[in-house]
């Protein structure tokens, strides 16, 4: 074989091999695209999902505080917690998802999850706060409903309810820190596969 044959040979399998290579990166590319954006876009569908029960919440909140306007210790917690809950919804409205994930640059998809991941770390202690909150103004109205007797009035009711909602507190505390960790956890996997783009497009 002479030398020329050679080289074209040598040229060949190594243009192949680059091809390969680029494919390979492509596909990489690709690959960790679709699970930045996969797993963010969970995380966003989630807390829009639970932004707007906030509104749904504030709304049962407000008509219990209507229907027991003669009530004022029963009325009054649920218009507070009424507003609380429209104060939550309101404040969540800066949770948007995006309509085209792919016309997005990799450095905007980076500073939406950036900005989403201290926005939910921001508001994790309030949103646990205003749910809690919520419970302990309505379970007195569901009471009062239900059974005609009012917790602030009758102690053999009012401390049974006072130390069920202690509990529920106490054993849904992990559950709820849980919950934060694993967003924190599927966010930071999000930027590293971006991570891993832009490192591949600087290469």
């Amino acid at each position: 074989m002479e030398i020329q044959e050679l080289k074209e040979l040598w040229q060949a399998e190594s243009q192949r091999l680059e091809q390969k290579i680029e494919l390979n990166e492509t596909a990489l590319r690709k690959m960790n695209m679709e699970k930045a954006v996969g797993r963010f876009d969970k995380l966003v569908k989630i807390s829009i999902f639970g932004r707007n029960l906030a509104l749904v919440y504030g709304v049962i909140s407000l008509v219990a505080f209507a229907s027991s306007l003669d009530r004022l210790e029963i009325s009054i917690p649920l218009l507070v917690a009424a507003l609380a809950m429209f104060w939550s919804f309101q404040y969540h409205l800066v949770i948007v998802k995006p309509k085209e994930y792919h016309e997005i640059s990799l450095v905007e998809l980076q500073k939406l999850i950036c900005n989403f991941r201290i926005h939910t770390s921001s508001s994790a202690k309030y949103d646990v706060l205003v749910v809690l909150l919520w419970f302990l103004t309505l379970i007195p109205f569901v009471i009062q409903i239900v059974f005609d007797v009012s917790v602030y009035e009758n102690s053999s009711y009012g401390l049974p309810v006072l130390l069920a909602i202690t509990a529920l507190c106490l054993i849904s505390r992990p559950f709820v820190v849980k919950i934060y960790a694993e967003y924190e956890t599927e966010l930071s996997k999000a930027e590293n596969y971006l991570e891993e783009i832009i490192d591949f497009e600087k290469a």
